[in-house]
């Protein structure tokens, strides 16, 4: 009779111990139905789990993206999947308890090609849409989906993705914002005058620009007659147009006016980091 009594005396101080070992997840969806199966709190013991993507009709899934955690600072967008193949244990003692947000984009539309297999933009869910035509490079460490795109652009019109994004002092103006996705360049993008507005995204409209397995210096990436405008990037290489040049690059007619904030400190103006210029003029048809 005593060993059942220290049996279930025991079994409730175990159960004290890991509820007091909880610890809490919460979601800031920005419009978005959570998955079922994503869960609330959870302890040192328990196995490791992934959160399943939420739902928003009408918009991609981008990734969840920690915005709090109780144990350690945490940096400006840090995604959780770098943290999502750890144990709990370690989790635990790194986060505690944590708040993660859905980013949300556009739903992508692939877009058509012209008779030299140059990409035509005429959309912003077309703009999306180089993601459906490149390749997903995703990092050993974070797991996520960076796009490599090898070709050609071709802009066709003005492309608004977020409207009137920045307020007068270049701060954001709405939250009810898309992300833009991570996009490495190769190749030609021809802007024709045309100009990208409302982008909201982390390095600029190009992760990188240029082959970097190119050590020979034979292949050049060519942006041309495009502007970047009304548009807000952070990050530790944020910029306007790219976050990093890694191979041979010529950018001729181009311009950013957007704000920029960095990785530790935030800078918001209406002066783009790649400096300011005059609009090119649209070419002649």
């Amino acid at each position: 009779m005593f060993r059942s009594v220290y049996a279930v005396l025991g079994y409730l101080m175990l159960l004290a111990a890991v509820s007091a070992n909880a610890y809490t997840i919460n979601y800031n969806l920005n419009g978005g139905v959570n998955h079922p199966e994503n869960p609330e709190s959870y302890d040192e013991a328990a196995g490791r789990f992934d959160l399943k993507e939420p739902s928003r009709e009408g918009y991609s899934f981008l990734g969840w993206y920690i915005e709090f955690a109780e144990g350690v600072d945490v940096p400006p967008n840090m995604y959780y999947g770098e943290y999502q193949d750890y144990s709990m244990f370690v989790l635990a003692n790194y986060l505690g308890s944590f708040s993660v947000y859905a980013r949300w984009g556009l739903v992508p539309q692939t877009p058509k090609q012209d008779e030299r297999g140059c990409y035509l933009i005429y959309t912003a869910e077309e703009l999306y849409g180089i993601a459906t035509v490149s390749i997903a490079d995703s990092t050993a460490f974070s797991k996520k989906d960076d796009y490599k795109f090898e070709g050609c652009i071709s802009l066709q019109n003005d492309i608004v993705v977020n409207e009137n994004l920045l307020d007068s002092t270049g701060n954001l103006s709405r939250e009810d914002y898309v992300w833009w996705v991570p996009l490495k360049f190769k190749g030609t993008f021809e802007g024709n005058g045309f100009k990208i507005s409302g982008l909201r995204g982390n390095d600029g409209l190009f992760v990188t620009l240029g082959d970097e397995n190119d050590v020979w210096g034979k292949n050049v990436t060519v942006v041309r007659n495009l502007g970047v405008t009304d548009s807000y990037f952070s990050g530790s290489d944020a910029s306007g147009i790219v976050g990093k040049v890694v191979g041979l690059v010529q950018m001729t007619n181009v311009y950013a006016d957007v704000s920029i904030q960095g990785l530790r400190s935030t800078v918001a103006s209406s002066t783009p980091a790649q400096g300011r210029e005059s609009p090119p003029a649209r070419p002649r048809s």
